[in-house]
This record gives structure tokens, sequence and C-alpha cells, in this order.
């Protein structure tokens, strides 16, 4: 608010620190010579009754907006009234969530695909974000894998074997395999075999991981697939799903917080936090 009073006592300038005569203003908790109250981006003098503060300083409005303002990562307009910000702290204008779809991944706005897109159709959608680092090939997943299990194994859970069959699917070949039990990112394939009614072995098959995960994404996956093989290769096959998917879950979630990056905590929140009544409710369970 501007405020001027030709018949003022003796006032100090907030920009020159000389004494007050004539008229002056009343604004940012301080007075002002009305030629002293100028933009701190262009120096020219503030006279609409309008402006922002900038580390005690007035602004025009259009400068504070073109240099001064956060931008909305999603249309880059500036935010100078409410709006919204991400676990990765970027700033975006109210209503974008409700107008575009979310990264599958990591929960950032994806503006090239509308909501009203079908589910089937954004069910992966990923943001440019984590497509720079998304795992699409065998041989990428090869190469992390045995990092994976080195980490296991330095948690106390030898693998009795390190070499099976890795594969890396897309949703449809994915959701095709007929299984009763299924982790939405991952699948651990094994065949058992019975003799005179008792289980006589179990043969690990493939190691499956769905296509287009970002790699901190797809490390904990992986974890918790190994997670899997160590049950099987021990013969642990009978344990209850909220119990095995639980000990593979506190696993996945062990790593992201060794791991530690911004990331690796956010995956490791999203498991803290998972409603399900197996994955979630296991985790919590075998964490207690």
């Amino acid at each position: 608010m501007l405020e001027s009073n030709p018949m003022a006592k003796q006032r100090v300038c907030n920009h020159c620190n000389q004494p007050i005569t004539g008229s002056y203003l009343t604004a940012l908790d301080a007075d002002w010579h009305p030629e002293h109250f100028c933009c701190a981006i262009c120096n020219k003098p503030v006279t609409e009754p309008k402006f922002y503060a900038h580390e005690g300083q007035p602004c025009h409005p259009a400068c504070y907006e073109a240099t001064l303002a956060k931008r909305c990562t999603v249309c880059d307009k500036p935010l100078t009234g409410k709006y919204q910000v991400n676990y990765w702290g970027e700033t975006t204008c109210v209503g974008h969530d409700k107008q575009y779809a979310s990264c599958a991944y990591c929960g950032r706005i994806v503006p090239q695909v509308t909501k009203r897109t079908r589910r089937r159709e954004i069910e992966d959608i990923s943001c440019a974000v984590c497509e720079t680092t998304a795992i699409n090939t065998v041989a990428q997943a090869n190469y992390l894998l045995p990092h994976g299990i080195a980490w296991l194994e330095a948690q106390g859970l030898k693998l009795r074997a390190k070499s099976f069959k890795i594969e890396v699917l897309d949703r449809a070949d994915f959701m095709a395999r007929n299984v009763g039990k299924r982790d939405p990112l991952g699948l651990t394939m094994s065949k058992r075999y019975m003799r005179n009614n008792k289980l006589d072995r179990v043969e690990l098959e493939s190691v499956a991981l769905l296509k287009g995960l970002p790699q901190a994404l797809f490390e904990g996956v992986c974890v918790h697939e190994l997670g899997h093989v160590w049950l099987l290769q021990h013969k642990i096959v009978n344990l209850p799903p909220i119990d095995e998917e639980g000990f593979c879950e506190l696993l996945a979630h062990r790593h992201y917080t060794a791991v530690g990056t911004q990331s690796a905590k956010f995956y490791a929140e999203r498991i803290e936090k998972n409603p399900d009544p197996i994955y979630g409710a296991g985790f919590r369970k075998l964490k207690k």
C-alpha cells in the first residue's frame, strides 16, 4: 500500500537514509522519498498501488513476474499466487495435476498426456527425467544384476546360484503371464517338483522385470525379486504371501535407504506408505 502525506514530520528515507522534509511514501514497513521508491529490477519509480516486494525492495509486477517469480515447470507461467510443490521441489500451477497425467514412477506431471487418455495408455507413462535412466533391455538388466546380488549377499543372504535367466518385458507381455501371484513391477517364475506328495525340489525359471523402470526403481525391484530367488533356492516356499512379499519389500526398502539418493528415498517412502494389504502391510509387519 502506498501512502503520501505532505504534512509529515521529519522521517528518514529507506533508500538514501536522508531526512524527508516533504511528501513521503510509507510502504514495506518503511518511509521513502517518492522518487526513491523504485523498482529493484528496472530502477524506475513504482507509482501503481500494486507491487511485489523482493528483499525489502519494491518491484513492478511485470518486472517481478519476468525475472524473479517462480515459474510453473509445466506451462512456464509466473507463479504469483497459490501454487503446488511436488516431492522433487518442482512448482506448478494449481490444477495441472488434475489436467495432466502423472509419471507412473516418480509422480511428476507429464504435460504431453492429459487425464482424458485411456488408462491402459498411461499406465506406464514416464516423465522425461525417468526416461533418461530407463532400463529397457536385457543387456542393461544383466549389467545391473551383479550389483544387486552383491548388495544382497552383503546382508548375509548368500545365493546358491547367481546365474539365471533375466527378462525385460513390456506391460502386455508381463501381464500375459498366467500366474496367481504377481508383483506389478517384477516377477519370479519357478517350477516345483513333488515326490510322494512332498516338495522334492524347486527350479527357478526366470526373473522378469517391467520394461522402462528408471534405474533407481529398477535396482530396488531387482533386490525385491532377488529376495524371492533366495527363498526359492533355500526351499522356503510355503510362507504366507504377506510374509514373503513383506520380506522382499523389506529388502528393497533397506536397499533404497542404503543408497540414500533423493530418488531412492522417494521409493523407500512409497514402500512405507503403500496401503496394499500384502505388500505394504507385509513390509510393516516384517519391519516391526
